[in-house]
């Protein structure tokens, strides 16, 4: 499906370079630890991985096996940077979520935060998270949700503005089923309070969207978005944010954990 909302809330976030934590920063990475029994002796699959905050979470603080997965090589390189900064021992691998390169029954949890929907196809990501888990291995994701009482046409536009592939509780339980895990514990509290998607920076609290970029990185992303979307695309960079942090604000779309188990057959 073609998509006239370009560029998307995902789209000005990947151009803007900014550095940022996940949403409820490190403290969502924890509580996936927590929930998932990520312990010394356990071996962790990380799925898009990104900068590397969570895999060395994982490693540093849980004393984990880990090894990170990113299809961006600029994000690996971030994230080998963060992990020799530490001083842990991570392997990260370019590769492609929805094509994992590992074999079958590798790893004992597979993690991803908030990045199962963005790929083309979220179900091929989930799969190939369940495949390489051991028998009754851990899967546990964190990602974007719909609230229950938004229409078919309401969330299809707001998967098109955010560059997402957001489902409603029901709908991530569905695609967990079709790639062979059940969902065993969700968690969405307090991860649905609205700020836990724009206080997401290292260096400060942001209280509101408006503030999550400061002037000069406003005006540094304003000429990005120029130069490769137009005066077209800077009007429709701003209708996004307007729509897609108003849904947030409203509660229309917050985060879930979601811990589930292998299908073993």
């Amino acid at each position: 499906m073609s998509n006239k909302y370009i560029p998307t809330i995902e789209d000005i976030t990947a151009v803007s370079g900014i550095d940022t934590l996940p949403p409820g920063k490190l403290d969502i990475t924890r509580r996936m630890a927590q929930l998932s029994d990520i312990k010394k002796g356990k071996k962790v699959l990380v799925t898009c991985s990104h900068r590397g905050y969570q895999a060395v979470i994982y490693a540093k603080e849980c004393g984990a096996e880990v090894c990170g997965l990113d299809i961006d090589e600029r994000m690996i390189e971030f994230a080998r940077e963060n992990s020799e900064k530490e001083k842990i021992s991570i392997n990260f691998v370019i590769g492609d979520a929805q094509e994992i390169p590992f074999g079958s029954e590798q790893f004992d949890i597979v993690t991803n935060e908030g990045a199962v929907g963005i790929p083309e196809n979220p179900q091929k990501v989930l799969s190939e998270m369940v495949r390489v888990l051991k028998r009754d291995g851990i899967l546990i994701f964190r990602e974007s949700i719909f609230a229950d009482n938004l229409s078919v046409e309401e969330k299809e536009e707001l998967r098109l503005r955010y560059g997402n592939n957001i489902e409603d509780i029901k709908g991530w339980k569905e695609r967990v089923d079709r790639a062979g895990a059940e969902v065993i514990f969700t968690e969405t509290e307090p991860w649905l309070e609205p700020s836990n998607f724009w206080n997401v920076r290292h260096d400060r609290e942001v209280r509101d969207y408006h503030d999550l970029y400061t002037m000069t990185e406003k005006l540094r992303l304003s000429k990005i978005l120029m130069k490769k979307y137009g005066k077209d695309g800077i009007t429709m960079a701003a209708e996004n944010e307007r729509i897609f942090y108003d849904a947030v604000k409203n509660k229309k779309i917050g985060y879930g954990i979601f811990l589930c188990k292998k299908i073993n057959l």
